[in-house]
């Protein structure tokens, strides 16, 4: 369920991050529009894949599973480059260096994070696999490299959290509004202009 909320959050906040992106800059930088556009295609198969690593638990479907979270963490960490890249072009023009800094650091972070973890996840395979996927000890073979797969892991996963805060401040100054037109008159009829609608138009009843 809380995967399955993230999973939802995070498309929500990619959807608005692309959306402030593509309102603020100016159509003649159409490089950084274009590289606006990828990194929402890349960013959406992140979520995506934490999607696919609620539905599909580890003792069950172990394969998809493992692939879900490779999208996790592998276009989580494409989708930050991306960013980052979009930052850098957007000074100083749109936005200052420091924030292009700090997102640069968080994408090093998860990026070692992510070959650290996946890495790791290989060598622990390679050297044995407990009965109980669930519960590692000490004695099963991998388990060093067991351990350091999952802590790689989750410091990859915050960094992916700190990534997403940078886009506080950037959200506070955008306002997004939803406006409801309403184009008919009757619920039950098909849809008819309200400049059509006169004397001669069919009483609804």
């Amino acid at each position: 369920m809380v995967r399955q909320f993230m999973s939802k959050f995070s498309i929500c906040t990619l959807y608005v991050r692309y959306k402030l992106v593509k309102s603020i800059v100016q159509p003649e930088d159409d490089s950084i529009l274009k590289l606006n556009k990828h990194a929402f295609f890349w960013g959406i198969l992140s979520p995506l894949g934490l999607s696919l690593v609620a539905n599909f638990q580890e003792t069950s479907v172990e394969i998809v599973h493992v692939i879900g979270a490779t999208m996790v963490l592998g276009f989580g960490v494409v989708y930050e480059f991306l960013q980052t890249a979009i930052s850098f072009q957007m000074h100083p023009s749109y936005n200052g260096l420091r924030i292009c800094k700090v997102r640069l650091v968080i994408s090093i972070i998860s990026v070692i994070g992510f070959l650290t973890s996946t890495a790791s996840a290989v060598v622990s395979r390679i050297q044995g696999h407990p009965e109980d996927k669930l519960h590692w000890k000490p004695t099963d073979g991998g388990f060093a490299a067991h351990i350091t797969s999952t802590i790689s892991e989750w410091l990859t996963a915050l960094a992916f959290i700190g990534f997403f805060f940078t886009f506080i401040s950037d959200f506070r100054k955008l306002n997004i509004n939803v406006e409801a037109q309403l184009q008919v008159r009757h619920l039950d009829e098909h849809y008819v202009p309200y400049d059509d609608v006169n004397e001669e138009s069919r009483l609804l009843v």
